[in-house]
């Protein structure tokens, strides 16, 4: 995968859809990344700790992964289930479900249709409008 420097000098590893589908593959995933057959993710190092993930329609299922720094653009259709995460971005993403995730820090714009489910989310960096994103029995200590 090629690497890419973003936001605050981070060497973050880049996916695009095809990168994903390609390592799908390649690590002989379960699932085939449609609405009812996922790709299902678990305990993902092959990702990288620091991540970005742009314009991906894939249909995925992330279990029991941490990741430092992730930054998902202009996704949909995304399950995270007992994932952490030091710091979190969503951007122009939609149909997500975060299921006992662990948030250090959340940073959320143009999003629709999230929902956190059973989940403790540390600090929300992003402004305080929740239009579009449902707290479902979360744990919320927003320190700022």
């Amino acid at each position: 995968m090629e690497n890419i420097i973003i936001e605050s000098s981070l060497n973050l590893e880049y996916y695009s859809e095809n990168h994903l589908r390609n390592l799908a593959e390649m690590q002989l995933w379960k699932g085939n990344g449609l609405q009812h057959n996922p790709f299902i993710v678990e305990n993902a190092n092959i990702l990288g700790q620091t991540i970005l993930v742009k314009s991906s329609t894939i249909h995925f299922s992330f279990v029991n992964c941490h990741f430092e720094y992730v930054k998902f653009e202009e996704c949909q259709n995304i399950t995270l289930k007992d994932c952490s995460f030091e710091k979190l971005v969503l951007k122009g993403c939609k149909n997500f479900k975060f299921d006992s995730c662990y948030i250090s820090k959340l940073s959320s714009t143009k999003v629709n249709q999230i929902c956190f489910k059973h989940s403790i989310i540390v600090d929300i960096l992003s402004n305080r409008k929740f239009k579009n994103i449902i707290f479902e029995d979360c744990q919320i200590n927003d320190n700022s």
